[in-house]
């Protein structure tokens, strides 16, 4: 793994031209992270008289703040160095990755189960129109009738008519009527005149 450099540390190392190679990483938080190659040079010393540089190439990682990113570029143009955009390696991120799989295959083994037993349940009747009609209770009369309502006796003599025709139509043929085409029932909102 990179060892991890301040931003000015990195661009003390590329000023003093250590810096040999660059690699942007564009997905690295918070707005990218160049990965740089450096030569260090030590004097070691094989005998006093003659100190020989030894020169040791490290990987380097630096994180960008946002808005940094043109003038280091420009600055980076300006040198003699291998400059790249590259994708992050999935070390790190593999878990989260892992985690993301697994929450959306889990999301769509949830719906397919959801839908299964949608169609399942609907298969068996325990939804349809039918069976709401057979659970229905018949024997119930309704709460309210006719002689409870005052008034408007000759709107209640007309849909008594329309009641009996429709209990039983054979004997208003047999007297040559025709069935009614519509009833247009009138009052306020919500006193039950939808049939």
């Amino acid at each position: 793994a990179p060892t991890r450099i301040p931003l000015s540390e990195f661009l003390q190392l590329l000023r003093s031209n250590a810096v040999t190679a660059v690699s942007y990483l564009a997905d690295r938080p918070p707005a990218g992270a160049l990965l740089l190659k450096a030569v260090s040079t030590a004097g070691a010393a094989i005998d006093a008289a003659a100190p020989v540089p030894i020169s040791q190439e490290q990987s380097m990682e630096t994180l960008l703040m946002p808005g940094s990113h043109q003038g280091i570029f420009e600055e980076l143009r300006g040198r003699n160095l291998h400059f790249e955009c590259r994708e992050v390696s999935s070390g790190g991120d593999s878990e989260i990755n892992k985690l993301s799989l697994l929450i959306d295959i889990g999301g769509l083994v949830a719906s397919l189960g959801a839908l299964w037993y949608l169609f399942k349940t609907n298969s068996q009747g325990n939804f349809t129109a039918k069976h709401l009609e057979e659970s229905k209770d018949l024997s119930r009369q309704p709460s309210v009738t006719f002689s409870d309502v005052a008034g408007m006796e000759g709107t209640k003599e007309e849909l008594q008519e329309v009641i009996a025709y429709l209990r039983d139509p054979d004997r208003f043929y047999a007297l040559g009527a025709r069935p009614p085409r519509g009833i247009l029932l009138a009052g306020p909102s919500g006193t039950g005149k939808t049939l």
